[in-house]
């Protein structure tokens, strides 16, 4: 997703918020259910964005705790998941994933990564638990998982995050 397309959904979303809430500060007898529903159904619209431009990782995570979970079936074919929050990249940025499997079985996983503004698969192994710092540079997007389970016959659930 390019930068653009995900601004300009962004922009539009915090206009309507934006909206909403001068109009619900005009006058407190003037407030209605209508204001608080336009409210609540833009802010489910607007995508979270952890912006990722300082230093302070820490701070990053709390914006917005990114992850999800995926579940790996089994005979190497792939699942996928992408993150509930998006990553807003700069030049020379990088995002670390880490993920893990619940119970006894390994899984391999793949994570997104951007290599001359295209969106790629960066291979982290196989096992039961990864963490790695890939290219994402200046991009806009949610950051994704894919992985498999070769060995179960039910697969396995894997959970990241970023």
């Amino acid at each position: 997703m390019r930068i653009k397309e995900l601004l300009t959904s962004t922009m539009v979303g915090v206009m309507v918020v934006g909206t909403a809430v001068t109009a619900g500060t005009a006058s407190a007898a003037e407030s209605t259910s209508d204001t608080a529903s336009v409210t609540q159904s833009a802010s489910a619209e607007v995508p979270h964005l952890q912006t990722s431009r300082s230093d302070d990782a820490d701070a990053d995570a709390q914006q917005c705790p990114g992850g999800g979970s995926v579940w790996a079936p089994p005979g190497y074919r792939w699942g996928r998941a992408q993150s509930s929050c998006a990553v807003l990249g700069s030049p020379g940025h990088e995002v670390t994933y880490t993920w893990w499997t619940r119970g006894d079985v390994d899984a391999c996983v793949g994570v997104r990564y951007y290599s001359n503004g295209e969106d790629r698969w960066w291979g982290t192994g196989c096992g039961s638990f990864r963490r790695v710092s890939v290219p994402w540079g200046n991009n806009a997007d949610y950051p994704a998982i894919r992985a498999t389970s070769g060995a179960g016959v039910l697969g396995v659930i894997v959970d990241f995050a970023h």
